[in-house]
């Protein structure tokens, strides 16, 4: 769906770090076509997506634990405005010095779920509770489902049954697995304290979405887990079947029927597809959806 990035967006995949959709973000339709999904990252507004989107879209969004998400940010992104302290403790030294980030930085602004979320302004400076109280209600009228990374697994059988999708719709493989032994700095226990105090709106949006996501797996019955069983099993198999040196170009893994989704094949373009680099994944279904010219386009807004 996204158009391209503005000048000062640093990341060539996304829609917009900083903004909702809009008519400079998004790319015109080709004739007689309509939006199917919204991707990659954009800040949250019903009314301008609405303005995009079908009238009977459903809303699915996606939050992590405020923590492991900071921890993420620190491995992946390795921000200078974090570990550039040269003391013993950067990440304690952030938290006393650090003042809060531009609009490059929104993921180590103090709430950054509540501000994709589009928290009103009034909330996110003052956290009053009545304001906080009454924005959960409204993202629970929202969107159908919350998924929660940390049970990500769970959160795709339950998407999957909301959706009356197959299984081989949620299929996916391992990729991006953050490498410990890589990571200089140890977060602890006292880190853990200091983000949850920081990112204190997070934390209440955060738990709140974490309880419905297990009511709503209660209500899906006792076998809700004979699937999740079955499906981290299938997930061994194809991340086995889809590593470099399983799978082949004529090489099949059939899966057979369950009671939950119909047999089907895992072939060489799956795997590809799973497998493959989010940026060259976007600039294929730019090209899918605009043709090879999109890609020119792109490069030359990009860089210039």
């Amino acid at each position: 769906m996204g158009k391209f990035p503005r000048k000062w967006n640093p990341y060539s995949n996304v829609i917009s770090t900083s903004e909702t959709l809009n008519d400079q973000n998004v790319q015109p339709l080709p004739l007689n076509r309509s939006f199917d999904l919204v991707c990659f990252h954009v800040l949250y507004n019903r009314a301008a997506f609405e303005k995009y989107l079908p009238k009977d879209t459903t809303y699915i969004g996606i939050m992590r634990d405020p923590y492991g998400m900071f921890r993420s940010i620190l491995s992946y992104f390795r921000p200078r405005q974090v570990l550039g302290y040269k003391g013993k403790d950067p990440i304690t030294e952030f938290f006393e010095k650090g003042n809060y980030m531009g609009m490059g930085d929104i993921f180590l602004t103090a709430n950054p779920l509540a501000y994709e979320y589009g928290a009103p302004i009034e909330l996110q400076q003052n956290h009053n509770t009545t304001l906080l109280n009454a924005f959960i209600k409204q993202l629970e009228q929202e969107f159908r489902m919350i998924i929660i990374s940390d049970f990500f697994e769970e959160s795709m059988v339950l998407m999957r049954r909301l959706l009356n999708w197959g299984t081989k719709d949620v299929l996916y493989v391992d990729l991006n697995v953050s490498n410990k032994s890589n990571f200089k700095v140890v977060a602890t226990s006292k880190h853990r304290d200091l983000v949850y105090k920081r990112a204190s709106l997070d934390v209440v949006i955060y738990k709140h979405f974490y309880r419905r996501l297990w009511q709503q797996i209660r209500e899906e019955g006792d076998d809700f887990f004979d699937e999740l069983l079955e499906y981290r099993r299938l997930r061994r198999k194809v991340n086995i079947f889809c590593s470099e040196k399983e799978y082949q170009t004529d090489n099949v893994m059939v899966v057979e029927k369950t009671p939950w989704s119909e047999g089907f094949e895992v072939k060489y373009m799956d795997c590809k597809l799973m497998t493959m680099f989010e940026m060259h994944f976007t600039k294929m279904i730019r090209e899918k959806q605009w043709g090879p010219q999109i890609s020119e386009q792109v490069e030359s807004e990009y860089h210039s």
